[in-house]
C-alpha cells in the first residue's frame, strides 16, 4: 500500500500542534530548533529531526575533530602537540587533546641518570633536573662506604669502618669485605728492637751496647747508645807506621797512611832517616 500525504495542520502557535508550530510557515511541523527532537537528532532546514552526524569527536593520527554544535559535522582538526619534547601528547575523542607531563613516561623523557636529582617535565619550560632534597637516600657505587645520601646533586658514604681494636693490623676493605693484615713494624735502624703494640702500635726500644756500624771505616769496636751507632775508638795507624822515620799517622776510608819525617831527620845512632827509612 503506498504512502499517503495528508497536510500539515495549520497554526499560529505550539498550542495547536502535536509537536511545534512553524509560525513563518503557518503549519505544524516536527521541529523548529535541535533542542525540539531527541537526543542525538538534529532538526533539518525540512523541519524534520534527522539523526545527528556525530555525537562525540573524533581522532585521526594525532589531530582532534570536534563536533560542531549539535552535531552536524566536525570542526577542523587540531594538532595534539604543545610543543614540549618531554610531554605525552594524546588525542581522547572525549576529551580532546590531553597533555600528561607527570606520568612514568614523561618522566623517562626527562632522566639524567643522576638518583639526587629529580626529572621533572615542566609544561612551560621542558626537562628540569633540580637537585632531590638534602639527605635523600642514593647508592655511590662503592661497596665499602655506608649511609650513602645525596648532597648538592651528588651521592655521598661514610667509609665502612673496618676498625678491629688492634693497633697491630691494618684494616683495609675491599669490594665490601674487611680484612686485617699485620702491620710492619721496622725502622731499619739496627739499634733499636722493633716490636708492635696491640694498643699503641710500633714500639722502637733502643737496644744499648749491641755492636753495630758506624759508616766510618777508621773506627772500631762501634756500639748502640740510645738508638745511635757510635765508634768505639780510632784505628791503630802508629803501630805499622812505627819505624822511626814517620812524621804523623792518618787513616782515610780504613787504610793507614804513614808521612815520612824530612830526610837527615836523625832515626837512630849514626842513622838518619832517607825516603822514610831509617838508614
Amino acid at each position: 500500500m503506498g504512502a499517503v500525504c495528508v497536510d500539515a495542520p495549520t497554526c499560529t502557535s505550539d498550542k495547536t500542534c502535536a509537536s511545534v508550530c512553524a509560525k513563518d510557515l503557518g503549519y505544524c511541523v516536527a521541529c523548529n530548533v535541535a533542542a525540539d527532537c531527541p537526543a542525538q537528532f538534529l532538526c533539518g532546514t525540512d523541519h524534520l529531526c534527522h539523526a545527528s552526524l556525530c555525537q562525540t569527536g573524533a581522532c585521526l593520527s594525532d589531530q582532534f575533530f570536534a563536533c560542531l554544535s549539535g552535531g552536524s559535522g566536525y570542526a577542523a582538526a587540531k594538532a595534539c602537540n604543545d610543543g614540549i619534547a618531554c610531554s605525552v601528547d594524546a588525542c581522547d575523542k572525549s576529551a580532546g587533546c590531553t597533555v600528561d607531563t607527570t606520568g612514568q613516561a614523561a618522566v623517562q623523557a626527562c632522566s639524567d641518570g643522576n638518583a639526587c636529582t629529580l626529572d621533572v617535565c615542566d609544561p612551560a619550560l621542558g626537562c628540569q633536573n633540580p637537585a632531590a632534597a638534602a639527605g635523600s637516600p642514593c647508592s655511590d657505587g662503592d661497596a665499602c662506604t655506608v649511609a650513602d645520601q645525596c648532597a648538592d646533586k651528588a651521592c655521598k658514604g661514610k667509609a665502612m669502618d673496618c676498625g678491629d681494636g688492634d693497633a697491630c693490623t691494618k684494616d683495609t676493605c675491599t669490594a665490601g669485605t674487611c680484612s686485617h693484615s699485620a702491620v710492619t713494624c721496622n725502622d731499619s735502624n739496627v739499634c733499636t728492637s722493633d716490636s708492635c703494640n696491640k694498643d699503641t702500635g710500633c714500639k722502637y726500644a733502643p737496644q744499648d751496647w749491641a755492636p753495630c756500624n758506624d759508616g766510618d771505616d777508621c773506627t772500631v769496636d762501634d756500639y748502640c747508645s740510645s738508638g745511635g751507632c757510635y765508634g768505639g775508638g780510632q784505628l791503630d795507624c802508629d803501630t805499622p807506621c812505627n819505624n822511626g822515620c814517620t812524621a804523623s799517622t792518618k787513616c782515610q776510608y780504613g787504610t793507614c797512611y804513614c808521612l815520612p819525617a824530612a830526610d837527615g831527620t836523625p832515626c837512630g845512632v849514626g842513622k838518619t832517616c832517607s825516603n822514610g827509612q831509617c838508614l
